[in-house]
């Protein structure tokens, strides 16, 4: 959460400095590298999260020396395949600069991943934040300092390759594992068993999003302005999604997968998730978008944005969509139903792209935000293949701050003045929640106080 409040901060300073085509270059940019990704991981770090027994040291090795041997491969081939890709995406050089660098960036990833796969395991998240609150922080020191002195695009690289040379030995200081290479077939086959089936749908995520960003970046309509203008908007939607959703899944699905065997245990924390997701993301996207406007308006230099305030509305509902989707299909993965999940993916492609290409001819750049939200409805698909595997109150998790932002989200509409309507909508939705569910928030602030006292 700490580093996601430094990544939002970070936004404030690169909407003044850098423009919307620099932003599109790196969106671009940044959705080709997770396809070199995919190949590097296979899945196996998740196969170690979700095996319920105890890795072994051959188990370890083995996924260490794979991942090395196919990150330089992968890398390789990614220098090899400069041109065509950055002729595909319409990179300047400094976009192509940006391009090597990632690739630089992934192989020093892969060295971290042991490390962080044993924290996760432990679910020792109190270790594992602290390399990634000080990488977020060069990160965004850097990025922010290069922005302010003219460096654009260039920015980003720099800001890459630092905050990933900083945090490496301090994966090492606070995990140690003495490296080890090896492949053993008794541990590489039931680890590629589930990895496979678990990347399948990283794969299929890659088609469903990076695939089509780096479509959008060469359709005239759109281009790296149109990917700016959409990409530092769906930061702002999703910047409360990151803050929670993100951080309740990197800590559900090891422990959902700890507790797969005990349905009371993992319909509570199904439910518990939901509500507590939707009680600080419903109100934070509704008023996010009630405010973009009035925002702007008291920033002239934002102005150059303004063209993507449409886009700005459906990426809050998508965002709000998505929290509860995101709490669903990582109890799906976590209980080993990757399957499911993949069959899934497919359905949102089949969906997503067709879509996405006619609002797009329609509306331009503001259709790359509608297509996901109207796919994001299908949420309700997804709330009823969990409760196949186990039987939870979907609706009921989420229907009181739901009732309490749309009161709240009245109150603000209805008041002109910025932080007038801020503050009214704050108290009548606190007020609202307190009223609707009063035993609920009692239960779950002892439940967070009993994790704290321990």
């Amino acid at each position: 959460m700490i580093s996601q409040v430094i990544a939002l901060l970070t936004l404030i300073p690169l909407g003044l400095y850098l423009s919307p085509v620099a932003l599109g270059t790196f969106i671009a940019v940044s959705a080709i590298t997770p396809f070199f990704n995919f190949f590097v991981e296979l899945g196996l770090g998740s196969a170690l999260i979700q095996k319920k027994e105890e890795p072994s040291a051959e188990d370890l090795k083995t996924v260490f020396t794979v991942q090395t041997l196919l990150v330089l491969v992968i890398i390789s081939l990614g220098f090899l395949l400069t041109g065509p890709l950055s002729h595909f995406a319409r990179l300047t050089v400094d976009g192509i600069n940006l391009y090597h660098v990632l690739l630089v960036v992934l192989f020093i990833s892969s060295l971290k991943s042991i490390p962080s796969i044993l924290m996760e395991r432990r679910i020792a998240f109190e270790r594992q934040v602290i390399p990634s609150i000080i990488e977020q922080i060069v990160y965004s020191v850097v990025i922010v300092f290069l922005a302010y002195k003219g460096f654009q695009v260039a920015s980003y690289s720099w800001a890459f390759i630092v905050s990933a040379i900083v945090g490496l030995p301090i994966y090492y200081y606070l995990s140690p594992w003495r490296i080890g290479v090896g492949i053993s077939k008794k541990s590489l086959k039931p680890l590629f068993a589930y990895g496979i089936l678990y990347q399948s749908k990283t794969f299929l995520s890659l088609i469903k999003d990076n695939l089509l960003i780096i479509v959008l970046s060469g359709l005239p309509r759109v281009g790296q302005y149109g990917l700016g203008q959409v990409g530092l908007w769906k930061r702002w939607a999703y910047s409360p999604y990151n803050f929670i959703v993100n951080s309740v899944t990197k800590v559900t699905f090891p422990t959902y997968a700890r507790v797969q065997e005990d349905r009371e245990k993992l319909r509570a924390g199904i439910e518990r998730s939901l509500f507590v997701v939707s009680l600080i993301m419903f109100p934070i996207v509704v008023a996010m978008a009630l405010s973009a406007t009035k925002v702007l308006a008291m920033l002239p230099k934002y102005q150059v944005w303004g063209p993507g305030l449409p886009a700005l509305y459906f990426l809050c509902a998508e965002a709000a969509l998505s929290s509860l989707s995101g709490i669903l299909v990582n109890t799906l993965d976590a209980t080993g139903h990757v399957k499911t999940t993949s069959a899934l993916m497919i359905f949102w492609i089949l969906l997503i792209w067709p879509l996405t290409i006619v609002l797009v001819n329609l509306y331009g750049f503001t259709g790359v935000a509608a297509a996901p939200f109207f796919v994001s409805l299908t949420v309700f698909l997804t709330a009823y293949l969990v409760n196949r595997v186990v039987k939870f109150n979907f609706v009921g998790s989420f229907i009181q701050p739901l009732m309490a932002t749309v009161l709240m989200g009245i109150a603000m509409f209805l008041v002109g003045n910025l932080f007038l309507s801020l503050f009214i909508g704050a108290i009548i939705y606190f007020v609202s929640v307190w009223l609707l569910a009063k035993e609920k928030l009692m239960d779950n602030s002892r439940v967070i106080l009993a994790a704290f006292k321990k």
